[in-house]
């Protein structure tokens, strides 16, 4: 079953970021779920709530972007999301 994590990128912006950090975790499998990009001046961030594919996990993930050319001098985060991703309905 797949786990959930929240991965995140703060660093300098630059061409490709954006490409680089999604073909990277596509190759390892893992599904983007709500994702966000902001940029300004010459720094940029880069946040995703991620399904990580069993056999994988956090850790793994953000070794894997560290070793990224295109995120060097970032920030980079990869951790368990604590909370339940499938709430129940509120009366249900």
């Amino acid at each position: 079953m797949a786990s959930i994590a929240l991965v995140s990128v703060l660093g300098p912006d630059r061409v490709g970021l954006v490409a680089a950090i999604a073909e990277h975790l596509f190759d390892i499998g893992v599904n983007l779920r709500d994702t966000t990009f902001a940029a300004l001046g010459s720094g940029a961030e880069f946040v995703a709530l991620c399904e990580i594919p069993t056999g994988l996990t956090a850790g793994q993930v953000e070794a894997g972007l560290k070793g990224l050319p295109e995120l060097e001098g970032a920030e980079i985060r990869a951790v368990p999301y604590a909370f339940d991703p499938s709430p129940a309905l509120p009366g249900a």
